[in-house]
């Protein structure tokens, strides 16, 4: 499906005689079967040709490969053995070097690495002619899914030719999945925001409104990097060997050395330190791409950071912090106000306070990120009392003098027996805890801050109870275990009314006793672990009680059971 240029006019009749011409001419670049005719070309530019046959002059013995490779967040288009026709002038030592530059340069189309020279050059074209080196295509910034790189060709592009098939998707992230497992299909084109069709070429044509995505190599992201899958091909100078692929990958991301791993026709895997591939039967090897990315996805309205190969520490001490479940875990620990992760070890997820990653092969971390969720009223229990927790936001003034406590236990508990201690403000990257007062509520992104405000039954320890019928509830807004409570009431000297109350803590009954109008007060103990987050009295005989004031003993309780 491709011919040369510069094709001679000549036919030499079979493809022996055409390889016999071509070598006696040292500018002969292969020769083109077109038909039953072949001819020796002078040039080495490939165009697509449906009628023809090349075969390329190789004296190197040069590998033909083409793959796609993650490098500065872009797409690269990796092609052998080829340079880019239009190169600028400066050199460069290294590919990083030569990616830093081309990606700081708008007009820079693509990199070639000149064999002769041992040196790396800038391409102002994306057009490729053979020659002994190897180019990379610049792309757009890289989508990965799917198990495959994406590069988007740009606005006003379609995918060029009828379509793969019939089907049309409603979303990019379904066609680009439906695309995947289909290895006919190319990429997709984007008719609208509503419709996706699979295209089965890789060129793109010009096509008002539309937007092309093409798809790349087989890739998987492990260890903040995405590795590209060329299958017949393995690295050169392979040194260390190992059990599977997950620890070659493991022992590969922590050498700077390391260019990828070999998978061996016996099945050993191999960390390499060459860029030059080889073909091999029965062979494939997982380049190493570019540092730096890290898979994201939104579960419950909050965007998670995915991290293979690593674990957070930082135990989190609450009623439940051990999961079977991974995403039962993420839905606790961005309701919990100081779980920054969810790790995975040992077949269970942890809720950790930790949000810095460190190294370990065969565990998993997910890092909260933003949330869409209000959570607003999440409080923490220190000292029996509950703090209310918002995330960076200032809460009151610094109390002077009030910043020298080494934790958050510390803090709080001086807070309760300060007079105008009304929170506590951590700075977690300052390691200060100050003891604050007022009201004044600021947001602060400059550093990650907790504001943990001073909460008391019923908000503000003044509890109300709201009559309905013959019930009384009062909101104690978070959960409390009740020892005790002494209940005034607005004495009616005369009053006829009278009864039993059955008061409940939640769904536990705390205790029974007798009310009527002329009682003043009523004191009494709960039941044992009587806790919950309404009290609810129920009266036989409500008749003019009028309750005035509650009076509680409490404990305050992270999670009711």
């Amino acid at each position: 499906g491709y011919t040369l240029d510069k094709v001679d006019k000549k036919n030499h009749g079979n493809e022996k005689a055409a390889a016999a011409a071509c070598i006696k001419r040292a500018d002969c670049a292969g020769f083109v079967k077109r038909g039953g005719q072949y001819h020796i070309a002078l040039g080495w530019t490939v165009f697509s040709d449906e009628e023809s046959i090349s075969y390329v002059r190789n004296d190197l013995k040069l590998a033909y490969v083409s793959y796609s490779l993650y490098l500065k967040e872009f797409y690269w288009q990796v092609k052998a053995p080829y340079i880019h026709k239009n190169l600028m002038k400066d050199d460069y030592s290294t590919l990083p070097k030569a990616l830093v530059a081309c990606v700081s340069d708008p007009s820079c189309r693509g990199i070639s690495y000149v064999a002769k020279k041992k040196k790396f050059y800038l391409a102002t074209s994306t057009h490729l002619v053979i020659g002994h080196g190897k180019t990379f295509t610049k792309g757009t910034k890289a989508v990965i899914g799917d198990g495959y790189m994406w590069t988007r060709s740009g606005d006003d592009r379609k995918i060029d030719g009828n379509y793969l098939d019939s089907s049309t998707y409603g979303t990019l992230t379904a066609a680009l999945k439906a695309c995947s497992k289909k290895p006919a299909c190319t990429g997709v084109t984007r008719i609208n925001s509503r419709k996706f069709r699979l295209g089965k070429t890789e060129r793109t044509v010009h096509r008002n409104g539309y937007s092309a995505y093409i798809r790349g190599s087989i890739s998987v992201t492990y260890r903040q990097r995405v590795w590209t899958e060329v299958i017949g091909f393995i690295l050169t100078k392979p040194t260390a060997t190992f059990k599977d692929v997950k620890s070659a990958l493991f022992g590969c991301s922590k050498s700077s050395s390391c260019t990828g791993v070999n998978k061996r026709p016996d099945g050993k895997f191999q960390i390499a330190t060459s860029t030059e591939m080889v073909d091999k039967e029965g062979a494939s090897c997982w380049l190493k791409g570019g540092a730096g990315y890290i898979p994201q996805f939104t579960y419950d309205n909050t965007e998670w950071h995915y991290y293979e190969g690593y674990r957070t520490g930082g135990i989190l001490r609450t009623r439940r912090s051990v999961f079977t479940d991974r995403n039962t875990a993420l839905s606790h620990c961005v309701r919990h106000p100081l779980c920054q992760s969810v790790h995975f070890v040992g077949g269970k997820y942890y809720l950790r306070t930790g949000e810095k990653v460190s190294d370990a092969l065969g565990e998993q971390t997910w890092l909260l990120g933003k949330t869409k969720l209000d959570l607003s009223d999440l409080t923490i229990v220190h000292h029996n009392l509950h703090w209310q927790t918002l995330k960076y936001v200032k809460y009151g003034e610094p109390i002077k003098g009030q910043d020298k406590f080494p934790d958050i236990k510390r803090a709080t508990a001086a807070c309760m027996t300060h007079p105008t201690c009304t929170a506590v403000y951590n700075d977690f990257h300052a390691r200060k805890y100050y003891l604050m007062s007022g009201t004044n509520q600021v947001p602060y992104t400059k550093s990650r801050v907790i504001s943990s405000i001073k909460r008391l039954p019923c908000g503000d320890g003044k509890c109300q109870g709201v009559k309905t019928g013959k019930q009384v509830k009062i909101d104690l807004k978070h959960c409390y275990q009740i020892r005790t409570l002494e209940i005034y009431n607005k004495q009616s000297c005369c009053s006829k009314s009278g009864g039993n109350v059955v008061v409940k803590v939640g769904k536990t009954t705390c205790n029974t006793v007798y009310m009527s109008g002329k009682t003043s007060t009523v004191r009494f103990d709960c039941a044992t672990n009587t806790q919950g987050k309404v009290i609810t009295m129920t009266f036989n005989d409500i008749g003019d009680i009028n309750i005035e004031g509650i009076f509680l003993q409490f404990k305050g309780v992270q999670e009711c059971d």
